[in-house]
């Protein structure tokens, strides 16, 4: 489980990202959940988030007489189960609230991002010296692109168990081309392959019967585009960087490969995310670095 506070519609909640998580695992799970609230200072709402495909063993989960009394511990705090489907759209209604007139509906849109963006902020104020390594003093790294920068960004190091690179997953099928389309995941170095492994996963049990065999493989950055690396099907490609200083790889895969787009994302960037009128050129990016920075993060989380 994967456990983060997150700010949304103006409270602040505990969310409880239960990735593959099910009934098979009630007992860890209430352990977890207890250890949970004996650290954590009351709530204002309990969300739990898993894929929309384990609905029916989570409800069953749910039913559970002593599953019950450890989630409702916090005895005034509403508790909502939020779904996430193959596209990552987000699905949210009440398990649990005293005073239900209280909580309004939430805009599903923007709880989706509100949860990403506070779950991947607490990953990396977790370990951001080990993400973004400094260059030592004199000396600068030379990316991939040939830039020198003194500093790279290692986004292999921001999960370090399932429950993350679950949920890294969960956030990439936002930006997803139509899932039914994909036969190969592209990912520009071996070193997320947990992420691929998570992300095909995800594609497969949400597909079911209707799945094809999709694979993924590391088509080695710069250094591939150097060696004339191409996907044969270009359609049927999704191409996932885990890190971009500027965006400039994707965009420059947008051109070598003609791929549309839709089709390129990178994980981390200094860049900021594209809003609705933004024009995707390839620079479509799942979380600013910026934001662990500066004031951006709370500006967009109350706007």
């Amino acid at each position: 489980m994967f456990v983060f506070e997150c700010y949304t519609h103006k409270k602040n909640a505990l969310v409880l990202f239960l990735g593959q998580d099910s009934i098979n695992s009630k007992r860890r799970l209430s352990y977890e959940i207890q250890s949970v609230f004996l650290k954590n200072l009351t709530p204002e709402l309990i969300l739990l988030v898993y894929p929309k495909y384990l609905e029916k063993d989570i409800e069953l989960l749910l039913s559970d007489e002593s599953f019950n009394i450890d989630l409702k511990r916090h005895l005034n705090t509403p508790i909502f189960t939020v779904t996430f489907n193959e596209s990552g759209h987000f699905y949210s209604k009440v398990f649990y609230d005293i005073n239900p007139t209280a909580n309004s509906k939430f805009d599903n849109k923007k709880l989706c991002q509100d949860l990403i963006n506070d779950g991947f902020h607490s990953l990396m104020s977790e370990r951001v010296s080990d993400v973004i390594v400094r260059a030592p003093s004199g000396t600068t790294f030379v990316k991939p692109s040939g830039h020198s920068l003194d500093e790279f960004i290692y986004t292999s190091q921001l999960a370090r168990n399932n429950f993350e690179n679950q949920f890294i997953a969960m956030a990439l099928l936002v930006h997803a081309p139509p899932i039914n389309n994909i036969d190969r995941i592209f990912i520009d170095t071996s070193s997320i392959s947990a992420i691929a492994e998570a992300l095909t996963y995800y594609i497969k049990q949400f597909t079911g019967n209707n799945c094809k065999n999709i694979t993924y493989e590391s088509f080695s950055s710069y250094s591939g585009l150097e060696d004339n690396v191409k996907p044969d099907n270009v359609d049927g490609s999704w191409v996932i960087i885990s890190a971009s200083e500027t965006t400039q790889l994707g965009q420059r895969l947008v051109k070598d490969w003609h791929i549309n787009p839709q089709q390129v994302v990178s994980i981390l960037s200094h860049c900021k995310r594209l809003t609705d009128e933004d024009k995707n050129i390839g620079n479509d990016i799942i979380f600013c670095i910026c934001l662990l920075y500066t004031s951006d993060a709370a500006d967009e989380r109350s706007s």
